[in-house]
């Protein structure tokens, strides 16, 4: 089989890098404006999250460390425990320079020689200490009592209208398991081979601190695989000292959603939820790729057919 080429899909990449830095640019200077706009960090957060995924999948291993931060940034004031202010904007601001001086790199072939810990550094100081400040109230629960934000209920929503399926993974590490914060990122990313992370819980801010962390972890998880195949991926992590894994039904997500609605309301958000659906199923098989002879020949062909016509 031929190895897959990423450089083929660079073009299409480039384009979407384009399409999310003008949603960071309008949406940021709306954030200025108004700070506690839901709406605003919501975009903001999918701009980021795009960006980091696009760049994990083209290997551009700069672009995603930095999306990922910016990503962990918004993912924090989503949940109210940063708020906010003139420092972030300003930070946030030079993070969309910093992205876009990446693309202009890896046009130039450069990205490799570009050195973004500085920034990193800023960014990361900008939730630590807040971090901190709430983990009390996750250190010691196994995640029971965990609640879904709106943006991640609706993930779970379309990737299960998608077919895909959902599945809740609680962990808990051995208790004298030495870095259990190394092991449960170990984890972190062994489950993220197998699916998408849609929620974490406690936060990976809590999980990298290693005087705070426990050893209990939930994932919220989309796939595409079954109950078995997770199960035997489970089994195969070490260091484990107990674990579960429970799907988590249709049926829990949508009568969730209809129980806060009305039900005409609730219709309509379905049908343009299933119309969201087909416009991406029709985008994802809207490109094909022809060989370029034989794109060359059908050319030859309709012009001979056009000179005939006007015979």
């Amino acid at each position: 089989m031929a190895e897959f080429d990423v450089s083929n899909y660079l073009g299409v990449f480039l384009d979407e890098v384009d399409k999310q830095l003008q949603i960071l640019d309008a949406e940021i200077l709306h954030l200025e404006k108004d700070p506690n706009n839901v709406k605003t960090i919501e975009n903001i957060f999918r701009a980021a999250h795009t960006l980091k995924g696009s760049s994990a999948s083209m290997g551009f291993e700069k672009m995603k460390e930095c999306t990922h931060h910016l990503e962990n940034i918004f993912d924090q004031i989503r949940q109210k425990k940063i708020q906010v202010t003139p420092a972030i904007i300003n930070i946030i601001f030079d993070c969309i320079d910093l992205i876009r001086r990446m693309k202009e790199s890896i046009i130039d072939g450069t990205l490799d020689d570009m050195d973004i810990q500085p920034f990193i550094k800023q960014l990361g100081a900008l939730h630590t200490n807040q971090a901190i400040h709430h983990s009390k109230l996750e250190q010691v629960q196994l995640t029971e009592e965990y609640e879904l934000d709106e943006y991640q209920k609706d993930v779970l929503r379309n990737g299960l209208i998608l077919g895909h399926n959902a599945y809740e993974i609680k962990i808990q590490i051995c208790k004298d398991s030495l870095m259990k914060s190394v092991r449960a990122l170990l984890i972190q990313n062994a489950i993220s081979e197998i699916g998408e992370i849609i929620a974490t819980f406690p936060s990976v801010e809590v999980m990298e601190n290693e005087d705070i962390f426990q050893g209990n972890m939930c994932f919220i998880v989309l796939t595409m695989r079954t109950k078995e195949e997770l199960l035997e991926c489970i089994s195969q992590l070490s260091e484990i000292e107990q674990s579960s894994l429970k799907e988590i039904s249709k049926t829990a997500i949508f009568d969730e959603s209809t129980s806060q609605k009305e039900p005409r309301e609730t219709e309509e958000t379905k049908f343009n939820k299933k119309e969201k659906a087909n416009q991406q199923k029709k985008k994802i098989s809207s490109t094909v790729r022809v060989d370029v002879e034989r794109l060359e020949y059908l050319m030859n062909l309709v012009g001979e057919l056009v000179i005939d016509q006007t015979r």
